[in-house]
């Protein structure tokens, strides 16, 4: 009714009219989602509004007036049956359920007859981690060898060091690597805000299904 409201006039409806109207409505999406045709569906609801065809058996929906069953009869055109496909689609869609699951850390009580904290008696001092965390690294002697090997790389760092860092071939590549990166990157960005709009808009859906059942 609050649609009917907002879109036709404030034209009050009693309790009973409002519990007709969502019964009609969820009657509509039904058929909706059993397929039938968009024709069908249509000739159906006119013939419930005009009190041509009972809704059940000795249920007709004869609680409104000829300005109300048009007020109505506009309302489902601009809903339902203008976006027939788009209810279709999302009504007879089978959506994924995928449940998210939370961990979480519970700390619980220790045993009875243990220390929480541990007795003191059990720390180690505060000068015996001094003296381990301050203690030099032990040295180990250089053999000849060594120090020759040591002599060979400091010439081969100094040749490579006379070397260019930069030229054209590593320019272009840092520039290839960079513009993949990117492309690679912007494609991912768009994929994951369309599926998250159309996850919402499904969610929305969703609920709109879930609160007419």
């Amino acid at each position: 009714s609050s649609g009917i409201n907002a879109e036709y006039g404030q034209q009050s409806l009693s309790v009973e009219q409002t519990g007709a109207l969502a019964t009609l409505y969820q009657h509509v999406l039904n058929l909706v989602t059993e397929g039938k045709e968009l024709m069908e569906i249509v000739l159906e609801t006119s013939l419930l509004l005009a009190c041509k065809k009972e809704l059940k058996p000795g249920m007709k929906m004869n609680f409104y007036d000829p300005k109300q069953v048009t007020s109505i009869s506009e309302y489902f055109t601009s809903g339902i049956f203008q976006h027939f496909k788009l209810y279709r689609f999302s009504l007879q869609q089978e959506q994924e359920q995928s449940i998210i699951s939370l961990e979480k850390i519970v700390h619980t009580c220790p045993p009875i007859g243990s220390f929480d904290p541990p007795p003191l008696a059990e720390a180690i001092s505060d000068h015996d981690i001094e003296t381990y965390l301050n203690a030099p690294p032990p040295e180990t002697p250089r053999s000849e060898e060594e120090g020759e090997g040591e002599e060979g790389e400091d010439k081969d760092k100094q040749e490579e060091d006379a070397k260019p860092l930069i030229n054209m071939e590593n320019v272009q590549n840092v520039l290839d690597t960079v513009g993949n990166d990117i492309m690679d990157k912007f494609s991912k960005d768009m994929k994951n805000k369309c599926t998250e709009k159309e996850n919402q808009y499904l969610s929305r859906l969703n609920k709109v299904k879930k609160a007419m059942d």
